[in-house]
């Protein structure tokens, strides 16, 4: 996984955000961080909500995931993917 910063994050004035880019097969491990927003930008991954189940997502997929919501996503097995990763409550 590559994490490529969008912003300053020392700049009190500046979104956070960033392009997250994960090698085929890669993925996150279940995990839960403050309200965020991925935007699918290039490739094919997958993800999980806990009790839910598997969804793709493909270049285009916008996700909106709430504050504590426990999750992982990553690559597909066979192709990389990349999207960017909004902080906060999007709109």
């Amino acid at each position: 996984m590559r994490v490529d910063p969008l912003c300053d994050p020392l700049d009190p004035e500046s979104a956070l955000g960033a392009k997250i880019f994960f090698e085929p097969g890669a993925r996150t491990r279940w995990h839960r961080k403050p309200a965020r927003t991925l935007i699918v930008i290039s490739g094919f991954g997958r993800m999980r909500r806990a009790g839910g189940p598997i969804e793709e997502i493909a270049a285009g997929t916008v996700v909106r995931i709430p504050s504590g919501q426990k999750i992982w996503f990553g690559a597909a097995g066979s192709r990389a993917v990349t999207y960017i990763v909004l902080h906060g409550e999007a709109g």
